[in-house]
């Protein structure tokens, strides 16, 4: 005779494939660190853990929105948008200036400084001479 009652081990078996099967692994995020929404809603509506920020990007638009949650459960979500710009052509970056490069301009100013300066101690030299 067969037992037709299942044992304990057989129901929780049962019992933990069901919820395998309901449980949904979440979007991974991907991409570089953003996550891909079709709206921009969507990404409104996606959930926060406290204390972490996700940026979402929305398809089909030069959207991105950043979406931070604050430590706190009762703190309500800081949203920051962002437009995402197409540039044709590298930005220029400005070089420091090596500090042994001196410009000609500047150079003729020191110089002539230097002259004038020059010129000056001369004179106080005669008058000391001459014992004025």
């Amino acid at each position: 005779m067969v037992n037709a009652t299942p044992t304990y081990a057989q129901l929780l078996d049962w019992w933990y494939q069901g919820q395998m099967k309901q449980y949904q692994q979440p979007q991974q995020i991907q991409d570089g660190g953003f996550m891909v929404m079709p709206t921009e809603d969507a990404a409104l509506k996606y959930p926060v853990a406290p204390g972490n920020s996700i940026t979402f990007k929305i398809e089909n638009q030069p959207l991105l929105i950043e979406k931070t949650m604050g430590f706190s459960k009762m703190d309500s979500p800081q949203i920051k948008y962002f437009d995402v710009v197409e540039r044709k052509a590298k930005l220029t970056e400005d070089k420091p200036v090596d500090p042994e490069y001196v410009l000609k301009t500047d150079f003729d100013t020191v110089m002539s400084n230097i002259s004038e300066v020059k010129e000056e101690i001369a004179e106080i030299k005669n008058r000391l001479e001459d014992g004025v």
